[in-house]
């Protein structure tokens, strides 16, 4: 039997994949001003305006140090994000850093 077969006689539903192009529901309802720590540039200071995710990742990001209000600089995109906060550098996974919301600081 293929495998294609046993997955649906198991009851498995094919679960439908976001592109690139696409978001999820969370992100459909972030302001427009709102976006991920992970979709910066190298160099781009960013104010952290909070966090999305469970409760846990929120208290492990507040306990690196990142809270609401604070100003960041991207050093490195990639995996990890590498930021800089005041005189510290942070590595985030970048997975992490998709639950930073931040907006551009003018100037």
């Amino acid at each position: 039997m293929n495998i294609q077969k046993l997955i649906n006689k198991a009851g498995f539903r094919k679960r439908n994949r976001l592109k690139n192009s696409d978001c999820c529901a969370i992100c459909k309802k972030r302001p427009d001003h709102l976006r991920p720590l992970s979709k910066g540039v190298c160099g781009e200071r960013l104010k952290i305006e909070g966090f999305t995710g469970c409760r846990k990742q929120g208290c492990r990001l507040r306990s690196m140090g990142l809270s609401p209000g604070d100003i960041v600089q991207i050093l490195h995109k990639g995996d990890p994000v590498i930021i800089a906060l005041d005189t510290t550098r942070l590595a985030l996974a970048s997975i992490m850093a998709q639950h930073v919301l931040t907006s551009t600081v003018p100037g």
